[in-house]
């Protein structure tokens, strides 16, 4: 696997360095690193405020390809801050001027991200989201993941809705029609689902700043099958778990309401097959995004290096942005090919555990059927999670040839859908009736010997003739 080149950084001790704003523009010629006290950051914010581009691009480009001499990187910071102030003089956003500056959109799009984060822990600004309640905070996590959960099904009706016709799934994925033009690189209903989705990143983006550092904080992780990998995350913490346990809950919530009002199996697993394949599929576009955002040491992307699928949209003339697309989709559809059927059996599941709880679960006390159906469901959804994760990432790696790591995460995606599915069937277990335990069946028309009638085709039977009293005892 390539090296992350913002793994290892010589910039962190201009972390708590104040903003460049607020010094005065330089008005000597090229800057330089040398002079007492001065740091890298001091000469690339006489550049940046020379030529107008930010110091944090500045920076994220020095990490990506360090030079090892600080006057060899501020001379190159400058040279390459005059070219892409040349770029975006002429009206090009700097976003397109860093693409064409380096002429590969996907390290292109790495290194801004990189800009980023530099940006925010050099420069934090206030949290907007400071005095959120931890009620609001609870209810933005819960949902966010719900409207999320929704956006994923409008995409796999639309997915669902392509299946009918194969050669369109084919042209999306080549990018070619039968008359050599260009055809969509989207599914029908993507860009709906999208708009779904987003709204509900943003209601979970309101969520506090705290809050959102317990969650990462708290994010556990490892391979199911390798019980040395398993972690609970960096600093867990309740509330970090609680978020997270609500996140589940928000995605498993609309399964769950249509299955209590149905109490249909086949309902929920209509509505828990969409869901879970409309959420393989964007898994499946970010397990490729993040491939062409790893850059190696050579520039090239971990996409470019492992995924034969990726390059031959590039040999056939694609732009990088055009195959990175088209790669995403075909991705894409192999993942919700293999994961619908997996979220379907898990919905139909679920919603038979809430309303027809097992014989055996149904006939305990109160506490009995508490504790038996919130284990149940617990058990059924984190083994459900660990599935999709793991058809997810195997239709991914089938459509695009990335080497992926299969079980990745899995132990979380485990311990997670545990814990969002044992509070609903807890819940469940709590609002259902208890059943009697069968008793003895009795046929009416039996009629009992010797209760004034004989069984059918039985002989009667004769009372019992006293036994003579025959005299004292031992009388001959």
């Amino acid at each position: 696997m390539a090296r992350n080149i913002f793994a290892e950084t010589p910039l962190t001790a201009l972390m708590n360095q104040p903003p460049l704003g607020a010094r005065p523009p330089a008005e000597s010629a090229t800057p330089t690193a040398e002079g007492p006290g001065r740091t890298l950051e001091d000469a690339f914010g006489e550049i940046a405020s020379q030529t107008q581009v930010p110091v944090n691009l500045l920076l994220a480009l020095e990490e990506a390809s360090p030079t090892g001499d600080p006057n060899a990187s501020v001379q190159r910071a400058q040279q390459s801050a005059a070219r892409l102030q040349a770029i975006i003089a002429s009206g090009t956003p700097i976003e397109q001027a860093l693409a064409q500056e380096l002429g590969d959109p996907a390290r292109s799009t790495a290194i801004l991200n990189r800009a980023y984060d530099l940006a925010d822990m050099l420069y934090p600004r206030p949290d907007p989201n400071a005095d959120n309640s931890g009620l609001e905070n609870a209810a933005r996590t819960f949902t966010g993941s719900v409207v999320r959960g929704v956006g994923g099904a409008v995409e796999a009706v639309g997915r669902a809705a392509d299946m009918v016709n194969p050669l369109e799934q084919i042209k999306r994925v080549t990018g070619f029609t039968e008359k050599g033009e260009t055809g969509p690189a989207e599914s029908l209903l993507r860009p709906a689902a999208d708009a779904v989705r987003g709204f509900g990143e943003d209601i979970r983006a309101g969520i506090s700043r705290e809050a959102q550092k317990a969650i990462e904080d708290s994010t556990p992780g490892g391979s199911i099958f390798e019980p040395s990998t398993w972690t609970l995350g960096k600093n867990p913490s309740l509330k970090g778990y609680s978020h997270l346990a609500l996140d589940v809950f928000g995605s498993l919530a609309p399964v769950v309401v249509v299955g209590m009002l149905t109490r249909s199996p086949g309902a929920g697993a209509a509505v828990g097959g969409a869901m879970g394949g409309g959420a393989g599929a964007e898994t499946a576009r970010d397990l490729v995004d993040a491939a062409a955002k790893d850059i190696g040491e050579d520039g090239v992307s971990r996409l470019e290096r492992e995924s034969p699928f990726y390059r031959r949209l590039l040999a056939e003339g694609l732009p990088p942005e055009e195959a990175l697309a088209r790669t995403q989709e075909a991705a894409s559809q192999l993942a919700f090919t293999f994961t619908t059927p997996i979220s379907a059996f898990g919905g139909a599941a679920t919603t038979k555990i809430l309303t027809q709880p097992a014989g055996a679960i149904a006939r305990q006390n109160l506490a009995g059927r508490v504790a038996g159906t919130a284990a149940l469901s617990g058990l059924e959804e984190g083994v459900q999670e660990v599935a999709e994760s793991l058809a997810t990432r195997t239709g991914t790696a089938a459509a695009t040839g990335l080497d992926l790591n299969i079980a990745e995460d899995t132990f979380g995606d485990f311990l997670l859908g545990a814990l969002g599915g044992a509070p609903v069937g807890a819940a469940a277990g709590a609002a259902s009736k208890r059943e009697q335990p069968p008793g003895p069946t009795i046929d009416p028309n039996q009629q009992i010997p010797g209760a004034g009638g004989s069984s059918a085709g039985a002989a009667p039977v004769a009372p019992e003739s006293p036994v003579p009293f025959s005299g004292a005892a031992g009388a001959t």
